[in-house]
């Protein structure tokens, strides 16, 4: 990846996103989730410690009340209950998602 980062989160709109061939243009934004004090504090939140230079040793969030982080469902809710903290590494890029046509292979 073109920045350090944990998660990712999209933001996909084809109402106002998509481009004159059908395809879907995704903006992809860079985040550290990590384990708050409270999280950590509460057990909520179980935390792989990183150490990465320059930043030191970083409680990443692995899992939230069991649960692995695998969508912004699973972040957003813990991040408002204030388990986690979110930190903007500022960093962005743009995919493009092409619809899968009727005649290809699958």
């Amino acid at each position: 990846m073109p920045f350090l980062h944990d998660h990712v989160i999209g933001d996909v709109s084809p109402q106002t996103h998509g481009d004159d061939r059908g395809n879907n243009l995704v903006r992809y934004h860079g985040y550290f989730v990590l384990c708050s004090a409270q999280g950590i504090s509460t057990g909520a939140c179980v935390p792989t410690m990183t150490s990465i230079p320059g930043l030191g040793t970083i409680p990443f969030a692995a899992t939230v009340n069991g649960y692995k982080l695998t969508s912004a469902d699973r972040i957003e809710s813990p991040a408002n209950s204030r388990l986690l903290t979110l930190f903007d590494t500022g960093g962005e890029f743009i995919a493009t998602i092409k619809p899968r046509q009727e005649d290809e292979s699958r």
